[in-house]
């Protein structure tokens, strides 16, 4: 699961674990379950410090799942679309 630490992709994620959990054919046939892993991208230890982002804890513990890694936000791309929306 690729997830923004934002509080709507995450609530969307958790979402999405569930029908994952319940409606594959790995569930649906009680083989099992799909093997889920999650990383989280656009990751902005202060906007995690100032609120506007959730921390890579609280990501964990909401989906309950161990994080295999963590992409920072890019200072490039947020510039590059602040200018385009102008």
């Amino acid at each position: 699961m690729v997830v923004n630490p934002e509080v709507s992709s995450v609530r969307d994620s958790d979402r999405i674990l569930g029908l994952l959990a319940s409606k594959t054919r790995l569930a649906e046939g009680r083989h099992g379950r799909v093997q889920e892993h999650l990383l989280l991208t656009r990751y902005s230890p202060k906007r995690v410090a100032s609120g506007e982002m959730m921390g890579v804890e609280d990501v964990k513990e909401i989906l309950g799942l161990d994080v295999v890694g963590v992409v920072p936000e890019s200072t490039m791309c947020s510039r590059r679309r602040t200018r385009v929306r102008r």
